[in-house]
């Protein structure tokens, strides 16, 4: 059976979306015209106008007012059911994940954390704030909350990295996690962090993570820009 012919235009479609992919293409930059793309991609303008518009569809680009076609910003799926460190999940969609590390202090924790992580007030708790990047571009500003004894001290490099692969070198295997999940809007950190307006739409995440004996190690609040991420869940039923 001889394989199926791959259309002209599917052709400029993965084109561009390995360009986009590899960061050569970067959110919010223009793409260059029809006639350019036809010569470079040595096809008709009709067949660039076809592919363009199957990019379109699936909000790889659009149009802005001055109908020049345009990157839009990158759209992160994240799937509600799996624990996966942010780093590892960029790395699996071919992203380049990076961190910006703003704080990391030992800190007597509030009522409220000490709550949440089932520990004693008397408990030093790590409070570290980070910037979470993909391919450059400010995704998540996490602020969180992890046990002291458990964990140890934490260096700047350390936070800079992943502290899901850095636990686990402590014997501790983050095992199940209880999330709740609402809706706010940008006050002055996170408009300045996240690079948005203040007010501008964001999903904050509730996390409280514990380890192969049930024991809680982290409490994270993570704030992301709505404008570049999705949720997605797989649920069984129950009938």
């Amino acid at each position: 059976m001889e394989p199926k012919k791959v259309k002209k235009y599917q052709k400029v479609i993965k084109g561009i979306s390995l360009d986009i992919e590899s960061g050569k293409l970067k959110p919010n930059q223009i793409l260059p015209s029809e006639h350019d793309l036809a010569e470079f991609y040595n096809v008709s303008r009709i067949t660039v106008r076809k592919a363009l518009s199957e990019l379109a569809l699936s909000k790889t680009i659009s149009k802005s007012q001055g109908r020049s076609t345009i990157i839009n910003n990158l759209i992160v799926d994240k799937k509600l059911n799996e624990i996966v460190s942010f780093t590892k999940a960029s790395l699996l969609r071919n992203e380049q994940p990076s961190t910006r590390v703003i704080l990391v202090q030992l800190v007597d924790p509030s009522v409220y954390i000490a709550k949440m992580l089932n520990i004693d007030i008397s408990d030093k708790v790590l409070h570290i704030k980070r910037v979470r990047y993909t391919n450059g571009f400010p995704l998540i500003f996490e602020e969180s909350f992890w046990v002291s004894k458990l964990i140890g001290p934490i260096t700047h490099k350390l936070a800079a990295g992943s502290m899901f692969s850095y636990i686990k070198t402590l014997g501790i295997i983050p095992k199940e996690a209880k999330q709740d999940l609402d809706a706010i809007v940008a006050d002055e950190e996170l408009a300045r962090e996240l690079e948005v307006h203040v007010g501008f739409p964001i999903l904050r995440s509730t996390m409280v993570i514990m380890d192969s004996n049930n024991v809680s190690f982290e409490l994270s609040f993570s704030y992301h820009r709505t404008d570049r991420v999705k949720l997605s869940l797989i649920r069984s039923l129950n009938e």
